[in-house]
């Protein structure tokens, strides 16, 4: 396996077993995937909201549900078409995962 550089490593999401693990420098947080959800929600990022994510403007058409190695988002342009499937950067996550409960 190739050597990992700093930001790599930082930016590593691992989903097991309804856990998720964010690992960054050395430091490791686990919670419950389902309240990551919960809180990302509550931040704004809940079926119907509008936001602006990758320089682009969407409406969110589902809320945040666990993908590949992260958590996304279904969304369209506000043209309506093209519905698809974003994943939330991981300064999004990092906000979920420490705002309090």
């Amino acid at each position: 396996m190739a050597s990992l550089t700093g930001y790599q490593r930082a930016a590593l999401i691992f989903i097991t077993i309804g856990l998720s693990f964010l690992t960054t420098e050395g430091v490791t947080m686990a919670e419950p995937v389902p309240n990551i959800c919960e809180k990302l929600k509550n931040l704004g990022y809940a079926r119907s909201n509008h936001i602006r994510l990758y320089g682009e403007q969407f409406q969110l058409i589902s809320d945040p549900f666990p993908y590949e190695t992260g958590i996304a988002i279904q969304v369209v342009k506000h043209d309506g078409k093209d519905p698809r499937t974003v994943k939330l950067p991981l300064p999004v996550l990092k906000m979920a995962i420490t705002k309090s409960a």
